[in-house]
């Protein structure tokens, strides 16, 4: 396994909340980036996936 640096960043859906404590879903990216040459070329591996988060009531 190689080395990464995941970062998950993400924001709110406001569509539809009236306030900031009433949103039930964030949405967002998941990076991962991997060192030069873990995948066999001399580049990073870079995977980047849409996701959502649902608040769980």
């Amino acid at each position: 396994m190689a080395p990464a640096d995941q970062l998950l960043y993400f924001s709110p859906d406001l569509s539809g909340s009236p306030s900031f404590e009433e949103v039930a879903a964030f949405s967002g990216w998941d990076r991962t980036v991997g060192i030069s040459g873990g995948c066999g070329i001399n580049r990073p591996l870079v995977i980047e996936m849409p996701f959502q988060l649902t608040r769980i009531p």
